[in-house]
């Protein structure tokens, strides 16, 4: 018997959610899509500037932070003819890259990182910094989608020089979705709620905060009847800080592995 055969997931995503919605239905769920996330990517020309700063200014360091941000910068770089000076110029500095998908990104274009958080989260970026002095250092920080306070405070301490873009950034969710996904988890409307990213989860608990009533209604139903899943460790974290106990998250940060996972947890 499939995991997921009589269960409805809601998903927060709607970035892959074709992808994710068929491997639910492999394991016989039913799929209720409601997109916590946007994403607005800068024009070209902007994300083009930014390629010539990073050139111009031919940093010590270059920083990172996402797969589809580091795409961003590689994909416009190609398009106008900048992606071999582009290259050259990362090849002079040290690389350290966030999470999965970041390194397979700059792996594509032959780049290594000399510096890594598999784990996908800032504080371990910042862990493995530590050894690296960066005292007057120039160093390019590649944002994702917001700014990332932790990481812009703690280079700034180590008094690095900061060249801060952000190819993206994310757009909050209409506020009736939010309110009908809250509904959706309070009434067990939906047997889990899959979240792919914490922006999902910073999203769902920035509005529902407003209502005393509605956010503890939410976190009794995640705590008691709905499952929460996440993607990996960086989602996991986020729910919960939001007060969410117990999260179902996969030991690789992978979609597939995250279903399998919460198939099994409805088998047990």
């Amino acid at each position: 018997m499939k995991g997921l055969n009589g269960k409805t997931i809601a998903l927060a995503s709607l970035r892959k959610s074709k992808e994710i919605s068929q491997l639910i239905k492999k394991h016989g769920g039913n799929v209720k899509t409601y997109a916590l996330q946007g994403t607005r990517f800068l024009r070209e020309e902007e994300i083009l500037k930014d390629i010539n700063q990073f050139i111009e200014s031919d940093p010590d360091w270059a920083i990172f932070t996402t797969g589809m941000g580091a795409d961003a910068l590689f994909t416009t770089a190609e398009k106008h003819q900048m992606l071999e000076p582009f290259i050259d110029h990362l090849k002079r500095a040290k690389i350290a890259a966030r999470g999965r998908k970041t390194v397979q990104c700059l792996n594509k274009y032959r780049l290594a990182p000399v510096i890594t958080a598999h784990d996908g989260t800032v504080k371990g970026l910042i862990e493995n910094f530590r050894s690296a002095p960066l005292k007057g250092k120039r160093v390019f920080l590649q944002l994702y989608g917001e700014s990332a306070p932790e990481l812009v405070h703690w280079l700034k301490r180590q008094e690095a020089e900061l060249i801060e873009v952000m190819p993206y950034r994310h757009i909050p969710p209409e506020q009736n979705t939010v309110q009908a996904l809250a509904e959706e988890i309070i009434f067990g409307h939906v047997d889990a709620a899959v979240f792919t990213s914490a922006i999902q989860v910073k999203h769902l608990f920035a509005q529902i905060k407003s209502n005393d009533s509605i956010y503890h209604k939410v976190i009794a139903a995640f705590n008691k009847k709905v499952a929460a899943c996440a993607v990996g460790q960086v989602t996991s974290n986020a729910l919960k800080d939001n007060g969410v106990k117990r999260v179902i998250a996969p030991d690789n940060q992978r979609m597939g592995a995250m279903i399998v996972k919460l198939s099994n947890y409805f088998r047990e």
